[in-house]
């Protein structure tokens, strides 16, 4: 097996990812993949025992659990890699730097952009175009909810449709200092919080981080500030009063230095896909995210529906 990825290659820094939760059924997953590695994953993560929404400082509402495990993205896909490097390095290459760029449905063939080694960094970086053929092989597309397999299958594909609905909400993430959990003894680590928009939870290492909602909805002014990308000094202190204000039993956590950190990380968007078909001219095979399993989550109305959706594209 061949794994074509346009990164650069694999990012464990927690501060690039975000909270997820794993389910019985992602856990099951991955003893699929390798045997004891759901055991291996609730020793680095927290088992959830609830999650709880507050208004302000007043609960609002509770959902139990107990049976889904609090991790990061970056954590799942560390565990999965190394399990790859010590077991399957032989059956399993991994090409990075490769964009994928178009495919041939006909021609079982794909042409991905391959970034070439930086020489001088003062000079924009280059790609070469490479050609991949693919007669005699399976694809596995998971190039994501802005898939260019499935851009490609819109146009070519007779009968193929997708439906593409954006969240309507992006996610940008604060992160707190090892250890800020004693500065806010009344958060357990195995809850998740849900605080008007804010959603709070351990990571690592006594690490929290608040994921911040930027719907689309909000006043202008606002989406302007937690998405602006320079820490100023007014941001920083208009930031606190945001988080404040939506949090303020999470708001202890902060420092200034973690606050200013926030205006250079990245947002998190993007969208459910429906579509009529997932086999593409016993070639190619879309793949993608399930819906998820954390139920406190403020966007449960749409995993249902996306649920709802994958069950008729399976039937």
């Amino acid at each position: 097996m061949t794994i074509y990825e346009a990164r650069d290659g694999l990012t464990t820094d927690l501060h690039e990812s975000y909270p997820i939760g794993v389910n019985p059924r992602g856990a099951r997953a991955l003893d699929r993949a390798r045997p004891d590695m759901a055991i291996a994953l609730r020793k680095r993560g927290v088992m959830v025992d609830a999650w709880k929404s507050y208004a302000g400082t007043r609960m609002v509402a509770e959902v139990p659990s107990g049976l889904v495990v609090g991790t990061t993205r970056s954590t799942i896909n560390e565990m999965l890699y190394d399990e790859v490097r010590k077991h399957f390095e032989r059956r399993i290459e991994i090409k990075w730097g490769h964009r994928l760029k178009s495919l041939d449905l006909l021609e079982r063939r794909l042409v991905f952009d391959v970034k070439q080694p930086v020489i001088d960094p003062d000079v924009a970086r280059t790609y070469e175009e490479v050609t991949v053929e693919g007669r005699g092989a399976r694809v596995l597309a998971c190039d994501g909810v802005w898939s260019e397999v499935r851009a490609f299958a819109e146009n070519h594909v007779e009968g193929f449709k997708s439906q593409v609905t954006p969240w309507g909400v992006q996610f940008r993430l604060l992160f707190s200092k090892p250890g800020a959990g004693a500065l806010a003894p009344y958060l357990k680590p195995e809850n998740h919080y849900v605080m008007s928009g804010i959603y709070v939870s351990i990571i690592e290492g006594d690490v929290w981080v608040l994921a911040l909602g930027i719907s689309d909805g909000l006043p202008a002014q606002t989406r302007e500030l937690l998405l602006a990308t320079e820490a100023t000094p007014e941001r920083v202190a208009a930031l606190r009063a945001y988080v404040t204000k939506r949090a303020p039993l999470a708001a202890p956590f902060l420092e200034e230095e973690d606050l200013g950190l926030y205006f250079g990380r990245k947002s998190f968007r993007g969208a459910i896909v429906k579509v009529n078909r997932l086999n593409l001219g016993e070639w190619g095979v879309l793949l993608g995210g399930t819906y998820g399993g954390v139920e406190g989550g403020e966007g449960i109305r749409e995993r249902r529906r996306e649920g709802r959706w994958r069950e008729e594209e399976v039937v």
